[in-house]
């Protein structure tokens, strides 16, 4: 039920919104594996659907009072002006849900299932959002998955609510009663606040008039074989994109043991870099093994790879909340990114893999100052001039992104949300954190790889989300990670600051 609180989806959340109605892109899922330590809490975990409920409700009762925009559906979602609109109530009985796997790697298959699952916006009884709960049988762990409606937060606020609900599950709250239904033990009772402000409202981002005739030239005047060729080619796949097909996501994981994820933050502290530097060369490496390199080729596996034509164009997720004033808090739940893009990236066989991740990393610091993030947000700006009239914003989507090389945007997307779930991996805790879980539906017509990447617990995790009809087979997808690790747990060597990639392909 509908309560007085709402207000107009801004251009960030109408992209996504966009993304969804035009069957491009579903859903982003965030959580975390934890193990049941019944000395501290209770006896045993839940058998079924119903004891779930009765462990999670007074969680989510507490930690949903602190997040209003969860509490919400789109109304007229396909209409040109749809608006967040606030509920008055929740039936969690309606978006919990209880699912097992025989062994902790099984999650990927299971993540890859509930992907290709988007959400009904025209059911207005449920919000944007829903939670699974799935058992590893018989090690006494489970995963707590939150899935979400990109349009609602981005991946670091989500990660927050993840945590919180974590220490609501960790630290009950005695007052939750008043916040259940009387006639239903699975409904509670929506907070009545704001919802927040969106990003475009907090942040300057009208685009310049050169920005603008660039967007016109590139959507709408340049033809687009003329538009294609002027551009800096870059490899996406084995097969154009389409949009005739349903989006099929396949998904990937590698979890990092806590001694490896050790070993990558030293060498990243060592060669005065970052993280999240080090993995986006690691990834481009592994990319570049796989796909060009006759080592993966049963054919002929002395082939060496190339070493000018298979040029990549990367994009990384860059979340600005810290660069403007007043700063927007990580535990707000709203939508707060950009994106930043490098083009004509080229693995050599001499390329060294420090040289190469120092560069990028200075790529990455150029545009972290509230003018620079400026600029990155001036696209979502021009969303603006996109057409008012019913679908008419579904329409331009499809244009703009047909109009990419290979019907892709690029190469290769890395989200990192960082470090998080911190203090939840104690002995003493009921439900202690192992590791995070972090991925989303493939964009059909998005990068042809979609990597995000968490840390919690100890341990580093790596998602790999492609559409399906991008490769003859998963095969040689799946390889990207198995190599991923294996290259970064090399190069993170100590003794290792020359590295190559010509090592990259010796050792393989």
């Amino acid at each position: 039920m509908a309560s007085a609180v709402s207000r107009p989806i801004a251009n960030l959340e109408r992209y996504f919104l966009g993304l969804g109605n035009a069957r491009m892109f579903y859903n982003v899922a965030i959580g975390t594996r934890l193990r049941f330590q019944p000395s501290n809490g209770p006896k045993e975990l839940p058998r079924d659907k119903d004891q779930w409920l009765a462990l999670l409700v007074p969680a989510l009762a507490t930690v949903l009072q602190r997040h209003p925009l969860m509490n919400t559906y789109i109304a007229d979602h396909l209409a040109s002006t749809p608006t967040f609109q606030a509920m008055s109530s929740i039936d969690l009985s309606k978006i919990v849900a209880v699912d097992s796997i025989q062994q902790p790697e099984d999650i990927a298959k299971l993540l890859q299932v509930e992907h290709d699952k988007p959400f009904d916006l025209a059911n207005h009884a449920v919000p944007l959002w829903r939670i699974m709960v799935v058992q590893v049988v018989g090690d006494g762990t489970f995963y707590l998955l939150y899935f979400y409606h990109h349009s609602l937060s981005d991946g670091r606020s989500s990660a927050v609510f993840t945590e919180q609900l974590i220490d609501a599950l960790n630290h009950p709250n005695n007052t939750v009663p008043e916040l259940v239904a009387s006639n239903n033990p699975w409904t509670i009772t929506c907070p009545t606040a704001p919802l927040p402000l969106p990003m475009e409202q907090r942040v300057e981002g009208t685009p310049s008039l050169k920005t603008l005739v660039r967007h016109f030239l590139n959507l709408f005047i340049l033809p687009a074989r003329l538009k294609m060729a002027l551009e800096t080619p870059y490899w996406a796949g084995e097969f154009p994109s389409t949009l005739t097909g349903p989006n099929k996501t396949q998904i990937g994981v590698v979890v990092l043991t806590p001694e490896e994820t050790d070993q990558v933050i030293a060498a990243a502290k060592r060669e005065k870099t970052t993280v999240n530097s080090v993995l986006f060369t690691s990834l481009l490496f592994a990319i570049k093994s796989v796909f060009h390199s006759g080592r993966h080729n049963d054919n002929d596996k002395e082939e060496l790879p190339t070493t000018t034509k298979d040029l990549f164009k990367a994009s990384t997720m860059v979340c600005p909340r810290q660069l403007f004033s007043p700063v927007v808090e990580r535990s707000e739940h709203v939508l707060f990114i950009a994106e930043l893009v490098s083009q004509g990236h080229c693995v050599k066989l001499e390329t060294p893999f420090w040289d190469f991740t120092r560069a990028y990393h200075a790529q990455v610091i150029e545009v972290q100052t509230p003018e620079a993030c400026r600029k990155l947000l001036e696209f979502y700006g021009t969303l603006d001039y996109m057409s008012k009239t019913p679908q008419g914003y579904e329409r331009a989507l499809h244009r703009r992104y047909v109009r990419q090389q290979h019907g892709r945007e690029g190469t290769v997307r890395t989200s990192n949300i960082g470090v998080g779930w911190r203090g939840q991996e104690r002995e003493d805790l009921a439900f202690k954190v192992l590791h995070p879980v972090f991925s989303q539906s493939a964009v059909t017509t998005g990068p042809v790889f979609t990597f995000c990447i968490a840390t919690g617990g100890g341990s580093l995790v790596v998602s790999n989300a492609w559409e399906r009809e991008a490769f003859q087979s998963r095969e040689r997808a799946d390889r990207v990670l198995e190599e991923f690790r294996r290259i970064v747990v090399e190069a993170c060597q100590e003794g290792q600051e020359r590295y190559l990639f010509r090592d990259v392909v010796v050792s393989a």
